[in-house]
């Protein structure tokens, strides 16, 4: 658990992540490589193109020494890391669906702050803080 807040915090600082919207999305897991899952978006997101063209280009340059395996178009798969997962116990399977958020950076577009797609929305982060402290 601390291995993955640090190599999350890491992330976060160097890739200049920055959410796509507040808006929730559904996927299923497709594919699992090392240390993160391949996402297939459900077929009613309704993203910005130049988000569609940023994930376009990302399965073109494979950031991340690995591509998408998935026959055909990969314009609404995307990499959802294992430490960008917010429900405890959840594990990103082949088959899992999922609801998460998006981020755009430096590399790529990904999923954050995922879920369960039967749980609840996670609280925003600030609440969530808060809601823990004693």
């Amino acid at each position: 658990l601390q291995a993955h807040e640090e190599l999350r915090a890491k992330r976060l600082s160097e890739d200049d992540r920055k959410p796509v919207s507040e808006d929730r999305f559904h996927g299923k897991v497709v594919e699992r490589a090392k240390g993160f899952a391949w996402v297939q978006l459900a077929p009613d997101a309704v993203l910005p193109d130049r988000v569609r063209e940023k994930i376009r280009e990302m399965h073109a340059q494979r950031p991340f020494g690995t591509a998408c395996a998935v026959d055909g178009d990969t314009s609404n798969i995307v990499p959802a890391w294992f430490f960008d997962v917010e429900e405890a116990g959840l594990n990103l399977q082949v088959g899992v669906e999922v609801s998460m958020q998006l981020y755009c950076d430096k590399r790529s577009v990904g999923g954050c702050r995922l879920s369960s797609a039967s749980a609840p929305p996670p609280a925003p982060a600030a609440t969530r803080s808060e809601a823990e402290a004693p």
